[in-house]
């Protein structure tokens, strides 16, 4: 299952951002498709 940036936010308790972050630091495992980010393993 894949879930949005947003849905994740909501699912993890957090903002848009700090899930960006998480991202970004690799603590969250995403791809972008489509100029959007897609978080994978939900």
């Amino acid at each position: 299952m894949q879930v949005s940036l947003s849905e994740a936010a909501v699912i993890l308790g957090q903002f848009g951002r700090q899930v960006r972050t998480l991202i970004k630091t690799g603590r969250l495992p995403a791809r972008k498709e489509s100029g959007r980010w897609t978080i994978a393993g939900w």
